[in-house]
């Protein structure tokens, strides 16, 4: 299921219409970076530069040029990659406004009835209790994924505190799921003055936000090197898995989930 998720994470969910961080900065192709960066391993196959926008009329003069040159020049899909920092699903997310106004594009609809699954899961008050949702009152058979942030951490990365206050429905849990490296998290509260709780996040790992926490501040302040899990790191770990055939060898993912961190997560916005 990870594996399956790896995939979805870097080689569906990338591609245009969703956005992602080097979207204004240069002309991403229909085919994602991850899928690209693989075949440029193939000696047989053409090798191809991604261009620039920022010396181009397709860049948005509102968007403040980067000082690094490297956004001013064609780069490699491998080179794309290693920069590769998040991507948005479903209702777009901008950055700089806080608010969902870059338009719509469809939810993964598997990645959405994987969320409606686990929100339906921890509805129940026994599994609810199992699984520390015991606060949770929220009724899972409504939930669906409006908006999603898939996040990409290599081993230096951190996210700060913050608190995820953008949705007009604050009551639906706010579901994540962790691939690759482990991380530590930190859960506060309502406010900064609250002492952060921190809590290990492994390879596989589900977090809801229910009830008061879907308003807490919580953040990443390290990622753990050399934490990913063998069924993900051994090149030939996915060669057999049913989807396999209609995504690069598993030689390629497995040295990405070696040395990053792969955080979806998704929220109901109404």
């Amino acid at each position: 299921a990870q594996r399956w998720l790896a995939r979805k994470c870097l080689c569906d969910c990338t591609r245009p219409p969703n956005r992602t961080n080097l979207d204004p900065f240069f002309e991403l192709p229909s085919t994602s970076l991850f899928t690209l960066a693989s075949e440029a391993n193939d000696t047989t196959r053409p090798q191809c530069l991604i261009d620039s926008r920022i010396l181009s009329d397709s860049f948005d003069s509102t968007v403040t040029k980067p000082k690094d040159t490297f956004y001013s020049q064609s780069a490699s899909p491998q080179a794309l990659l290693d920069r590769l920092r998040w991507c948005t699903l479903g209702w777009q997310y901008n950055w700089t406004s806080k608010l969902y106004d870059l338009g719509v594009s469809e939810f993964d609809p598997e990645l959405n009835e994987l969320m409606q699954a686990i929100a339906v899961a921890i509805t129940n008050p026994t599994r609810a209790a199992a699984n520390y949702c015991s606060d949770n009152t929220y009724d899972g058979t409504q939930y669906e994924s409006h908006a999603g942030i898939i996040n990409y951490y290599d081993e230096r990365a951190t996210m700060a505190g913050h608190v995820d206050k953008t949705e007009e429905n604050m009551d639906a849990p706010l579901i994540s799921f962790n691939i690759g490296l482990d991380c530590v998290y930190l859960i506060g509260g309502t406010t900064r003055d609250t002492v952060p709780t921190p809590v290990l996040l492994r390879s596989g790992d589900v977090l809801a936000m229910c009830g008061e926490s879907r308003l807490a501040y919580h953040g990443v302040p390290k990622i753990l090197a050399n934490t990913s899990p063998a069924y993900l790191t051994d090149l030939d770990a996915g060669n057999n898995d049913v989807v396999a055939g209609k995504y690069p060898q598993w030689q390629y993912f497995a040295p990405y989930l070696s040395t990053h961190r792969v955080n979806c997560n998704a929220r109901k916005c109404l």
